[in-house]
């Protein structure tokens, strides 16, 4: 029969440990060795920590953190497209959430009766490409048409502005409107089947929620970030969003049927 295993001891007696010995359950199931702690107690050590973070997260916002709107601050990852994107000059903006900045608000009252800041105009985390966009959008349009409009007088060239206005608008509106950013909540509770930790956000994001890792923020009914808006594309910009497409596509075809009509003339007043 095997002998049991034994530990020398600086005292005189041995200590013997039995390792076929169980642990026992009534000591918390830590066994006989109590500088190991069971993996109960560092889930609930886990557990415990990540809720005081978001507490002190929640208690003690940073200074240019937008009330109910507190996320932590996150070095942008390289190789997402706002990694190099510096923030706006600061007189731009108020408030900043995530990598987006916020430029204006508004008190509105919710439903429990409280009072709160609603954002109502902010800028992206790529919001110099917003500018750019609209530029580019404009000096093509301006250039390809500037050979054709004075053929077809003022009424072609009103059409044209009115065009090209509707879509630099939606284009504005689209990178520069809350696009559904989701209120810091206070549940740090353990999750249901309906929720999921998100440890970049330090929250529990819900069904129909997403985390934004260019905006780095959680917004509702995310589809994509976007560029060319400069911001992220979800709930509360998608209604301008589509209106920016549809109005791009209908500018490109205004600007192929002024061509068209302004090289007919040209053709029909020559003969």
């Amino acid at each position: 029969m095997p002998q049991p295993y034994s530990i020398p001891s600086t005292s005189s007696s041995s200590a013997i440990i039995n390792p076929t010995s169980k642990p026992d359950r009534a000591s918390g199931g830590r066994g006989d060795d109590e500088g190991v702690p069971h993996p109960k107690d560092l889930r609930n050590s886990s557990h415990r920590r990540v809720k005081d973070n978001v507490e002190k997260m929640l208690q003690e916002p940073g200074p240019d953190s937008l009330p109910g709107y507190h996320y932590p601050a996150v070095n942008a990852s390289s190789h997402t497209l706002s990694y190099m994107v510096p923030a706006p000059p600061r007189f731009c903006y108020k408030y900043k959430v995530g990598r987006m900045y916020v430029c204006s608000t508004k008190n509105v009252v919710s439903d429990s009766g409280e009072t709160q800041l609603k954002i109502t105009c902010m800028l992206g985390a790529c919001w110099p490409m917003t500018f750019v966009t609209m530029a580019l959008i404009s000096a093509i349009t301006l250039f390809a048409l500037s050979g054709f409009l004075p053929q077809l007088g003022i009424v072609w060239t009103i059409a044209t502005f009115v065009v090209l206005g509707t879509n630099l608008i939606s284009l504005g509106l689209t990178g520069m409107q809350d696009p559904g950013i989701v209120r810091t909540r206070s549940d740090v509770e353990a999750p249901d089947v309906k929720r999921r930790w998100n440890s970049r956000a330090q929250r529990y994001i819900r069904r129909g929620e997403a985390y934004c890792e260019e905006s780095q923020v959680v917004v509702e009914e995310m589809d994509h970030f976007c560029p060319w808006t400069g911001t992220v594309i979800a709930g509360g910009n998608m209604m301008y969003f589509q209106i920016f497409l549809t109005s791009l596509c209908s500018l490109m075809g205004f600007i192929a049927l002024v061509c068209f009509m302004s090289i007919q003339a040209r053709t029909v007043k020559h003969k």
